[in-house]
């Protein structure tokens, strides 16, 4: 118990960069354009070892280095103006974006034992260090479109259309069309003030997003193994691929309403949603004497039905505090 607690030591580093450049150029008082260009960085760093004073355990020492890196590139039209006197609101976009993810691993570990006592490094190694590494990289393109409509401040209709395409999927359809609408209306509007109901929203939506697979999937890739008698290795997956492997889609309808009571000091959210997951891609097991243990599917079938309940309000609103 001594060594696990005192001599067995594990570190983690993590560092982690988001920033984002773009600019909003104004065309008139209807029309502008809004270009960005987002970066995520994430840089992981991990040790690990076995002592070497113990005379029961092995002593051993591995490292392990990983970084995630996401660019992407968005822009967007817009278009905003007003009828009918000012009774009716009407704003639009078109857009596209295009990003991409490059992952990469490393990991070492020593082999047999540590061959100097208190002195955790890969060159302590007694024999040759073990060590494996992966790349993955994958993008993803996407144009939409959508609009919103209000009427009198108190009706609103909202619509959107999407198309995505993923290199995960198989390249002559790798294509995600979906699209979405929802109604709202303010009830609060149209009848009396009170001090009861100060706010009052009722809304319902229906919505579809795509959901890819994996990097791959649908074509063979070898695994690296570690050295074997000087020897570099190289193996077949045990998963077999997929050449007609699709991304899937989640469908989701949600109806709601958005309640503000005794002058907005009680806050009362009520929504009901029903979600449905179609072809999404999931891995299905093979039997042992296909040669491979597993295969990704557009088989994913699943449903889900729920509330979700919302409550908040002021404990204490004054001058000098406010809990909420």
């Amino acid at each position: 118990p001594y060594f696990h607690s005192y001599e067995n030591y594990r570190n983690w580093y993590k560092n982690s960069t988001y920033g984002k450049i773009g600019g909003t150029y104004t065309f008139n008082d209807k029309i502008n354009l809004t270009l960005e260009y987002r970066k995520t960085f994430h840089s992981y760093r991990e040790d690990d070892r076995s002592t070497t004073r113990s005379l029961l355990d092995p002593s051993w020492y591995d490292e392990f280095h990983s970084r995630n890196d996401d660019d992407e590139i968005f822009v967007m039209a817009n278009f905003s103006d007003h009828f009918l006197d000012g009774d009716l609101d009407l704003d639009a976009s078109v857009g596209a974006e295009t990003s991409e993810r490059d992952y990469r691993r490393l990991y070492s570990t020593t082999t047999g034992e540590l061959t100097i006592p208190d002195f955790y490094n890969l060159s302590g190694s007694s024999d040759p260090v073990s060590s494996t590494n992966t790349a993955t990289r994958s993008k993803q393109d996407a144009i939409f479109a959508k609009a919103s409509v209000g009427y009198k401040g108190m009706l609103y209709l909202d619509g959107s259309y999407r198309m995505d395409w993923s290199s995960t999927a198989q390249a002559d359809d790798n294509r995600v069309e979906t699209y979405g609408a929802s109604v709202s209306f303010l009830l609060s509007n149209v009848i009396p003030k009170n001090d009861l109901l100060t706010f009052a929203k009722i809304r319902a939506g229906y919505a579809k997003a795509p959901f890819f697979p994996g990097p791959y999937n649908t074509s063979s890739a070898y695994n690296v193994g570690s050295l074997y008698r000087g020897n570099g290795r190289l193996s077949v997956s045990s998963r077999q691929e997929n050449p007609i492997l699709k991304g899937g889609i989640r469908s989701e309808f949600e109806v709601g309403t958005e309640l503000q009571l005794f002058q907005n000091k009680i806050a009362l959210d009520l929504t009901y949603f029903s979600r449905i997951d179609d072809e999404l891609p999931v891995t299905v097991p093979l039997d042992g004497s296909t040669g491979f243990s597993s295969i990704v599917l557009n088989t994913g079938k699943q449903t889900t039905d729920g509330f979700e309940i919302g409550l908040s309000g002021n404990v204490i609103d004054n001058e000098d505090f406010t809990w909420e």
